[in-house]
């Protein structure tokens, strides 16, 4: 007798009262299906996430009460890891098209998709506060264990790296402010071992300097002004 398992991991929206919770419907199948990476509009009606409930990573748009479940990206292409722009007008995510890994701009609808130029192997894009600069990771090469910083501008002009280009630069993430970036600074070693030191960087993307925070941290995350992280 055979016995297939579905194993789910889903996406919640939590009320601030942490009172009630809606998970997104979860589509019974026989691989592992995943909902990750949400991202909540800036109007709060409408959050964007990945998924492979179809059998394949998508990006997907959901309201925060569980209705209106809409697929944005089409059958036959990767879609992961979207993330809003300042304005709500577009969403920035990664998909593989042609056998090409980069990132792409896409309306909430799904429409006027558009592929970015120089962002090859390209992922965790987000955009400033502000809605000027687009800062992403992308892989050095593949196979490779090194990866690299870059802001650019929403059109794809003024790309340029941040970091020490000696080392991997890792998991960026914008200030509340959007004035600096912080992301993980890895030594590059010829097998990088699961606890390679890192240390905790940020930089102001006008500027040269780089700031040691915390090292020895791996994956940031920011909070606001009086808040404690966990």
């Amino acid at each position: 007798m055979t016995i297939k398992r579905a194993v789910i991991c889903a996406v919640y929206a939590l009320l601030l009262s942490g009172t009630l919770a809606y998970s997104i419907p979860a589509q019974q199948s026989a691989h592992a299906v995943y909902y990750s990476v949400p991202s909540w509009a800036p109007d709060g009606r409408t959050i964007a996430f990945e998924s492979n409930r179809d059998g394949e990573a998508a990006v997907y748009t959901i309201r925060p009460d569980g209705s209106g479940l809409t697929r944005l990206t089409p059958k036959g292409s990767l879609g992961e890891q979207p993330n809003w722009s300042a304005d709500g007008r577009q969403l920035v995510y990664t998909s593989n098209r042609d056998g090409v890994t980069q990132l792409y701009l896409m309306k909430p609808d799904g429409s006027d998709v558009a592929a970015l130029p120089g962002t090859t192997n390209g992922f965790l894009a987000a955009f400033s506060p502000d809605g000027r600069w687009l800062l992403f990771a992308a892989q050095d090469k593949r196979p490779s264990n090194q990866y690299r910083v870059f802001v650019m501008h929403p059109d794809g002009s003024n790309r340029r790296p941040l970091g020490d280009m000696t080392k991997s630069n890792e998991d960026p993430r914008w200030t509340i402010d959007g004035a600096r970036v912080v992301f993980t600074e890895v030594p590059l070693l010829e097998k990088l071992p699961t606890e390679a030191p890192r240390d905790f960087v940020r930089r102001r993307t006008q500027a040269q300097q780089l700031v040691s925070v915390t090292p020895m941290d791996w994956t940031p995350a920011l909070c606001s002004p009086g808040e404690q992280p966990d």
